[in-house]
Order: C-alpha cells, then sequence, then structure tokens
C-alpha cells in the first residue's frame, strides 16, 4: 500500500499534512517549547522521536509518555492515556513534570535501603548476642564472687582479720551478695579492731561515699597512719574537694594521691589511670600519657578474688574500646557494648535503674525487653532506689514486664517511691486515690 497524504484538522482548527499508510491510522501532533523541547517521546512503549514532532499512530487506545534526562540520577516526565479514533487529530501539548529519580535510580535506591535494612537487623542480632554473652560472663562470675564470698564469710566468722575485710568488700559492691552497707560497716569495723589499715580504710570508705565525710576523715587518718592506700586516697579526695573539715587543697590533695599509688592501691590507680587520660577529678594535676593511662585501667577491669573492685574502670575501658586509642587499642563497638553493659550491672543501684530504664524503651543500644528492666528495677529497689520503686509501680499499674495489672500492688510501690522523694510517684499516687 502506498502512504497517502491525508489533511488533519485539530480542535483549534489548525490544519497540517503528513503522509498515512493506511486508513485506520490517526494523527497526534506533539508540541512543546522552553525545557519541554527535546523530550524523547514514547507510545505504547515504543519510541517514536524527540519533542516536537507530528507522528501518525494506530487509531485506538494509547499511552503516550515524554522524557527528559534532569542530570545523571533524575528525569522530568509527562504521561497520558488518551483514545483515538480512525481518522482522527490530537495536538498534546507536552508539560514535563517535576524531576524525579529515573526506573533505574529508584532500583538502585531501593535495593540500598534494602541492604541498610539488612544490615541494621543483622547489626541488632549480632548486639544482642554481644549482650546475652555479656549476661552469661556476668552470672558466671557473679557466682563465683558469692562462691568467694562465702569463704571468706566462713574465715572471717574464724576471726580471720583479712577475710572480714574482703567479706565485707563484697557486701559493699554488692557482688555475690546483696548490697549490705550496714553489713559492710560491721565487718570492717571489727577487722579495724584487730589493727587493720584495710579495715579502718573500708570504714572510711562507707562513710565518705554515703556523704559523712565527717565521720570519714578520722578513720582514713587511722587507714593513712597504718599505711594503707586506701586511707591516703580518701584523705586526697577530702582534700581535694575540701570535705570533712579540711581546707580544698589540690597539691595536697596530689601528694596523697602519689603515695597511695605508691602503694599501688587500685581506687588510687583508678584515678591517677583517669588523670593520665585527661579525665577525672585529678585532670590536669598530671601531665596527659593517654597509653600508660590504658594501661593502668586495663589492668583493673579484672575480677579479684571474685571482686570487680573498681566498676568505674570498666567503663573507662568501654568509652576507649568506643573510640579507639591511638597506637594502642583499635575501636571495637561489640568489645565496647560488652564491657559496657557488665559496667551497669556492676555499678550502683542508679546505673542499675538506667540500665533498666534503657532496656524499658529500647534505648542506648539495648533491645526493649520489660522482663528484664522489671528484673534491674528490682535490683536498685533493693538499694531503696526512689526512682526504680516509682517503675515497679508502673509496670503494676500497666500490667508490664510479664506481671498483671494490680493497681494495690501499683499503689503500694508508688507510696514507697513518693516517701523516698519521688514527685513523680507523689503525682502518681494522687492519681490512683482520685480514682478509687
Amino acid at each position: 500500500m502506498h502512504p497517502t497524504l491525508r489533511a488533519f484538522i485539530l480542535d483549534s482548527g489548525f490544519c497540517f499534512h503528513f503522509a498515512i499508510a493506511n486508513a485506520q491510522q490517526a494523527a497526534i501532533r506533539f508540541s512543546c517549547d522552553g525545557d519541554n523541547r527535546n523530550a524523547q517521546l514514547f507510545i505504547n512503549g515504543k519510541h517514536i522521536g524527540d519533542c516536537p514532532m507530528d507522528q501518525a499512530v494506530p487509531a485506538g487506545q494509547m499511552k503516550i509518555r515524554a522524557v527528559k534526562k534532569w542530570g545523571e540520577e533524575q528525569e522530568r516526565v509527562f504521561e497520558l492515556d488518551t483514545f483515538l479514533g480512525t481518522g482522527g487529530a490530537k495536538r498534546v501539548d507536552i508539560e514535563l513534570g517535576p524531576p524525579q529519580l529515573t526506573p533505574a535510580a529508584r532500583d538502585a535506591q531501593q535495593r540500598k535501603q534494602e541492604a541498610k535494612l539488612r544490615a541494621e537487623l543483622e547489626e541488632k542480632k549480632r548486639r544482642e548476642e554481644v549482650i546475652a554473652k555479656a549476661k552469661a560472663q556476668f552470672e558466671a562470675e557473679q557466682k563465683q564472687a558469692e562462691e568467694f564470698g562465702t569463704k571468706a564469710k566462713a574465715n572471717a566468722e574464724a576471726g580471720d582479720v583479712q577475710a572480714m575485710v574482703q567479706y565485707a568488700s563484697h557486701l559493699q559492691l554488692g557482688q555475690g551478695f546483696r548490697r549490705d552497707l550496714s553489713g559492710a560497716t560491721s565487718w570492717f569495723s571489727k577487722a579495724a579492731a584487730q589493727g587493720s589499715g584495710a579495715g579502718m580504710a573500708g570504714v572510711a570508705s562507707v562513710h565518705y561515699n554515703s556523704g559523712r565525710f565527717d565521720e570519714a576523715r578520722p578513720w582514713a587518718e587511722k587507714a593513712a597512719d597504718a599505711g594503707n592506700g586506701r586511707g591516703f586516697l580518701i584523705m586526697s579526695l577530702l582534700h581535694m574537694f575540701g570535705k570533712g573539715g579540711v581546707w580544698e587543697n589540690s597539691s595536697r590533695a596530689v601528694e596523697f594521691l602519689k603515695r597511695a599509688v605508691a602503694l599501688e592501691d587500685p581506687r588510687a590507680l583508678y584515678f591517677f589511670g583517669e588523670a593520665l587520660l585527661g579525665r577525672g577529678a585529678y585532670a590536669g594535676h598530671f601531665s596527659p600519657d593517654r597509653s600508660r593511662g590504658y594501661e593502668i585501667i586495663s589492668k583493673l577491669v579484672e575480677p579479684k578474688d571474685g571482686l570487680y573492685i573498681i566498676p568505674a574502670a570498666l567503663v573507662t575501658l568501654s568509652n576507649l574500646y568506643k573510640t579507639g586509642l591511638e597506637n594502642k587499642l583499635e575501636k571495637n563497638e561489640e568489645i565496647s557494648r560488652l564491657i559496657w553493659v557488665k559496667s551497669q550491672e556492676l555499678g550502683s543501684a542508679n546505673e542499675v535503674w538506667g540500665l533498666g530504664v534503657d532496656y524499658m524503651k529500647g534505648e542506648e543500644g539495648m533491645p526493649q525487653n520489660d522482663r528484664e528492666a522489671l528484673r534491674l528495677f528490682r535490683l536498685a529497689a533493693d538499694e531503696n532506689h526512689a526512682n526504680a520503686i516509682c517503675n515497679i509501680g508502673f509496670f503494676y499499674h500497666h500490667g508490664r514486664g510479664g506481671i498483671p495489672v494490680d493497681m494495690a500492688q501499683a499503689l503500694a510501690w508508688y507510696q514507697g517511691s513518693a516517701i523516698l522523694g519521688s514527685e513523680q510517684c507523689k503525682v502518681n499516687v494522687d492519681v490512683l486515690m482520685r480514682g478509687r
């Protein structure tokens, strides 16, 4: 069949001519101007040329698409579904839309998002495995601490002075046994009565850590006179902060610390190591030496006789692994997390409560786990931590952590927390009482 020249009249009345192959065709005039010019034209997925142009097309339903590249990964697109009958004519004004990702770029972005999600899931799984490993290791060490402590208790009751100090330390730190400061003071005092400088320093430390500085000072002086390093350390701290009736005197404090370090008191070594790392109360009083500081801290994190004497050293080491240390320690998030979890388990009631909050909220790298949060809250509550007690009330109030809703229990825990000063729990008590 030979092409036939036909005239097509658009709705606007404008007439145009071109050859068509058969009578079953229609015609389209693609019009564009400005940035829309030179867009590639497609009809039913087939490229027919660039805009502007006139085109004979088979009559019927058709999908028109115009595309123009915009940068490396974007394009501007115009799309239209239309119908043209036999012999029909239509003018299509191409108005490209705003830039959007090309199909290839969208696919690449999708693959990237999927890879990111897989990596996040793998990281979550790995983090949970690290935490489980840390907990298992901690539980094994606590069992060992209990065995050491039980043996020390038996020897202490038999009159062994060194065992008295060791058992008192277990009670003071709450490792292997529930923390019992009253019991720790009693056993430290029994050792002190036998002339033990470590016992005297132990009594001083209980008073100092409880904020009873005036009572801590005479015991620390006695311990220092007996040549005990911990006694020198407490005297150092009293002078550093001007507590216990002594004037604040950093020079004197540093002298006491150096004497404690010379006696290799582990707590004094911790403060010294922190200072070499440029941290803590004594930062600026010693020339920085991060490598040496790391070496000192790293030797303080292993348990001795079942005891982690300085849980804070674990926090420092965790931070060092988190950031790395030039020419000394490679950054290792996994080891950092493992050490940090252990440090929180071993820490003060406030640290244990804080770890419980992390589990409750699923924050700070911890998986959301109400049962684990409740376990930690109960540990901190055993030491009269007001916020932990309030959290337990909250769990009873809302039936979380594997326990059923129990308003009577919730009120009892809220009231206990309020008595200890929790403002939030005072509000919670009022809410429950009004609801009765």
